[in-house]
């Protein structure tokens, strides 16, 4: 539900970041252009949602492989991980919006300024989280179960859950300010490119069941890592802010596999 309510909310902020910036582009050449860069970006924007989906099924599945005590634990700590992703994703929503239509106007500076002052928020946010969740780590189990072996697994994948709240707050905001500037198509190979780098870890479990829950969270300790890396990467450049001097009239749509 929350995958399938981003979609539509991404693909509805892009659209509004486009028109807004753009309301002095009329013509028909221009509003074909727009509907085609709105169908790339939701196309993108699809990839990016199947794409995290892969590896926390995928983490799912391992974790049931292994036995029901791992996956009750796992399926604590991954429910705990998508309500603290509605958090992230409210921001991340938000700069969305701001840096598509400040990069629509040609306001770089101020894009740059509102991702800064985004980020800052999420790193805030992020730590406050990792240190709530890693210190209810031992009471919040309990809440759902009472039995022993689920509560410690369960346990030691929260303290994972509160770690991945540091990486997960410039994943998402950088999320929302690369698709604010229209640079869907890297923040969906951002998506593959992680999801291939938890793959290792998932096949180690599955050869040798003893590595468990703590292998299977390391490894998404390390997605979610690679994805802020990967982002953080792109934001330090200029391509991202390519749609403040481009005109969409003029843009090919293949400019985006390129930017």
């Amino acid at each position: 539900m929350l995958w399938a309510c981003n979609f539509l909310q991404w693909g509805t902020t892009a659209r509004v970041a486009f028109l807004t910036g753009r309301e002095d582009r009329q013509g028909a050449a221009a509003s074909a252009a727009q509907a085609l860069w709105l169908g790339v970006g939701l196309g993108a924007v699809l990839a990016v949602v199947v794409g995290a989906l892969a590896a926390l099924v995928l983490a799912t599945s391992v974790a049931a492989r292994v036995g029901p005590t791992t996956l009750g634990g796992h399926q604590i700590a991954y429910q705990t991980l998508i309500f603290l992703a509605f958090v992230m994703d409210a921001l991340a929503l938000s700069v969305q919006a701001i840096v598509g239509t400040q990069l629509g106007a040609g306001d770089v500076d101020g894009a740059r300024t509102t991702s800064t002052h985004a980020l800052r928020l999420g790193y805030m946010a992020g730590a406050a989280l990792c240190i709530v969740v890693m210190a209810t780590s031992p009471v919040l189990p309990r809440v759902f179960t009472s039995d022993p072996h689920v509560v410690y697994k369960a346990m030691v994948a929260l303290l994972f859950v509160g770690a991945m709240q540091l990486a997960s707050a410039p994943t998402f905001v950088l999320d929302g300010v690369l698709m604010g500037g229209a640079d869907f198509a890297y923040v969906k190979w951002v998506t593959v490119a992680s999801f291939i780098v938890f793959i290792p870890f998932a096949a180690a479990v599955l050869a040798s069941h003893r590595l468990g829950i703590t292998v299977i969270w390391a490894g998404l300790l390390v997605w979610i890592t690679a994805r802020a890396a990967l982002n953080w990467l792109r934001f330090r450049g200029p391509r991202w802010t390519v749609i403040s001097d481009t005109d969409l009239g003029d843009r090919q749509p293949g400019a985006a596999h390129n930017a």
